[in-house]
């Protein structure tokens, strides 16, 4: 996939592919700009060129972020010539809107206070869930203390109804500027 975009890929982004195909878990934490979002970028292009319906949900820790990061990866799978569908869910989402994104989107980006309120009605979540195979967690240093012992908790919860409906995702952390990076993210995903 890579090549198509007529990159090398880092070795960070190779080795975080390549233990995402092994089937681990990965946090990746390299300097800003470093492409952090081509590692599940990625994955997400490679686990779809093999199962359409698969599903990924992606927690920014603000909404321009989200924004952001959905119009980087529609670039990215435009660019590769994937028919993958990316919907932010978030207060600021129309109902009907979100209707379609938990239907049809292969990419849902939200926020933990959003991902909190929306444990709530996860039978409406049931076939997002049962084909999740990817949970990613940016800035995951941005979760430390209180609120990331908050996180901790909705990560644990949504992991379990993924469960529950038959999903088996793995986690992507990333982060810039956090000096144990596996250590945070085995606190945060609790594996």
């Amino acid at each position: 996939l890579a090549a198509a975009l007529e990159v090398d890929p880092w070795s960070h982004q190779a080795a975080a592919l390549e233990a995402l195909s092994d089937g681990e878990n990965v946090c990746v934490a390299t300097s800003t700009s470093s492409g952090k979002t081509y590692v599940y970028g990625l994955h997400v292009a490679r686990r779809v060129r093999e199962n359409p319906d698969v599903r990924a949900l992606l927690v920014y820790p603000t909404k321009a972020l989200s924004r952001d990061q959905e119009r980087e990866l529609n670039d990215l799978f435009d660019s590769l010539g994937l028919d993958v569908t990316v919907g932010v869910y978030d207060g600021d989402t129309k109902r009907e809107e979100k209707a379609r994104i938990r239907e049809e989107a292969n990419v849902v980006i939200t926020n933990f206070a959003g991902l909190n309120q929306y444990l709530e009605g996860h039978h409406r979540w049931a076939a997002f869930h049962a084909e999740c195979e990817l949970i990613v967690i940016d800035e995951a240093h941005s979760w430390t203390g209180i609120s990331g012992m908050h996180a901790a908790w909705i990560l644990r919860r949504t992991r379990r109804l993924i469960d529950w409906y038959g999903g088996d995702p793995q986690y992507v952390l990333t982060t810039a500027t956090i000096g144990n990076p596996a250590e945070h993210a085995r606190a945060l995903t609790g594996e």
